[in-house]
């Protein structure tokens, strides 16, 4: 599945000037490309000229959702074909915890001795 973020939307915080921190969720790339102003003044907007330095992928504290789903095999690229970074995320193989193994051992070891005491229980 592919999906085009130019219309989803987005959580942007922004550090500027002393006291002057934005926190903006439901923000489309459209909304900022189109120069629209956010409630503060010196809310920034995206020009032709703006270089994205930064893309991170999660749900933010701003989001009043609940999440119901999964990502994997995840692409983000900015138009150049073949320059994209592409992360790749796999479960691991499921290794037993020591208390999980001292359980097992444990279990084996006293289904031995009962057997053991049986065969001797049966000789005499």
């Amino acid at each position: 599945m592919s999906n085009n973020i130019l219309g989803g939307n987005f959580w942007m915080r922004a550090f500027g000037a002393p006291s002057v921190t934005i926190e903006k969720y439901s923000v489309t790339l459209a909304d900022w490309a189109s120069g629209t102003s956010f409630a503060n003044p010196n809310s920034h907007v995206l020009s032709a000229a703006t270089r994205i330095i930064g893309v991170e992928v999660g749900v933010g504290s701003g989001w009043a959702g609940a999440f119901k789903g999964a990502a994997d095999n995840v692409n983000v690229s900015f138009g150049t074909a073949g320059q994209g970074v592409n992360a790749n995320f796999e479960v691991g193989a499921v290794v037993p915890e020591p208390a999980t193994w001292a359980m097992m051992i444990l279990g084996f070891g006293a289904a031995g001795a009962v057997l053991r005491r049986r065969r001797f229980a049966v000789a005499a």
